[in-house]
């Protein structure tokens, strides 16, 4: 049997501990917040649940001791917490959430810590089952001056942007690089939801290597039903996801075809990939972090340059997103 942690219960943290705790193999959930109003939701929220009383929660997390930590705390909190829980607890497999970092200097130490722990980032669309099912039909083709374009509204580009770029990494099986990033005149900055941080309204065009361009657009329209539509060209054949947030679903249309998927919340689908480590598992279809860290390398220094441009910043390192 096994115990994990969970560090941080925002709206990602309880979807981790809510589908963590159908993994048969866990008999113990350490639930870490340093806010109690946090906890007490939590603890309302699944009191009902079967396997609750699996659940340990603390505001503390110095002491504990566990098999496998998931952190899901704001990004400028996580590479501290993440050095805590290998050099301090002694735990050597981690599940990280998106945004690694909002400071470029953090990734050389990200990067030190590979030795000592396996470390995986939390990318959603590696194991969501229409990526698969494209990227196992696309296995033979070439990207070069592939083009793929993401459309869709209020897709918080800020945070999510290094989503769409990881599963196009993940396509190419993580071997190109990123060669420049470069972004639409009228794009611009606003206030995000979560206070202190921001979000990126416009148009991102990434160039890679192989000379593939991905072109991400994200729209402001609060009235119509969250989406993402990804459109894949390579030459005269056109490959479509099609996104639907609310009702957990993916319409893939290729070939004069179409397939539908379910595209589940976390509570519904990480929780597989955190059973696969627990049980040593190889088909993990979880990103490595030696294998994104160039690329957040890349989407940092880009993102950080046009913020500080727009907010006429001169020596600003950190940008505001997690």
């Amino acid at each position: 049997m096994s115990k994990i942690t969970i560090i941080g219960l925002g709206n990602v943290g309880l979807r981790h501990l809510e589908g963590c705790l159908k993994i048969k193999k866990i008999n113990k959930i350490y639930a870490i917040d340093k806010e109690e109003k946090r906890i007490e939701f939590c603890k309302k929220f699944l009191s009902k649940k079967i396997n609750f009383d699996k659940i340990v929660f603390s505001s503390n997390y110095k002491k504990i001791k566990s098999d496998l930590a998931i952190i899901s705390t704001n990004s400028n909190e996580r590479l501290k917490i993440t050095k805590q829980m290998i050099k301090k607890n002694k735990i050597k497999k981690l599940v990280l959430e998106k945004f690694l970092t909002n400071n470029l200097s953090n990734l050389a130490q990200f990067k030190s810590l590979v030795s000592s722990a396996n470390i995986w980032i939390n990318h959603i669309y590696r194991y969501q089952d229409a990526f698969i099912f494209l990227k196992n039909i696309l296995k033979k083709k070439k990207f070069e001056k592939a083009n793929i374009t993401i459309t869709g509204n209020n897709l918080n580009l800020g945070s999510n942007c290094i989503h769409f770029v990881d599963y196009v990494s993940f396509f190419m099986n993580d071997t190109v690089r990123i060669k420049k990033i470069s972004f639409a005149k009228n794009s611009y900055w606003i206030k995000s939801k979560k206070n202190l941080y921001k979000d990126f309204i416009g148009k991102i065009i990434i160039y890679f290597e192989n000379n593939l361009i991905l072109n991400i657009k994200s729209k402001k329209n609060l009235s119509k039903i969250p989406y993402s539509l990804h459109t894949f060209k390579f030459k005269k054949k056109i490959y479509k996801i099609k996104n639907l947030y609310n009702s957990q679903k993916s319409v893939l249309n290729f070939q004069n075809k179409q397939k539908v998927f379910d595209c589940p919340y976390i509570s519904n689908s990480t929780y597989r990939e955190i059973e696969k480590i627990l049980l040593k598992k190889k088909n993990i279809n979880l990103c490595k972090l030696e294998n994104i860290l160039l690329i957040y390398s890349k989407i940092i220094e880009g993102f950080l340059s046009h913020y500080n441009i727009f907010y006429k910043k001169k020596n600003n390192k950190i940008l505001p997103v997690t």
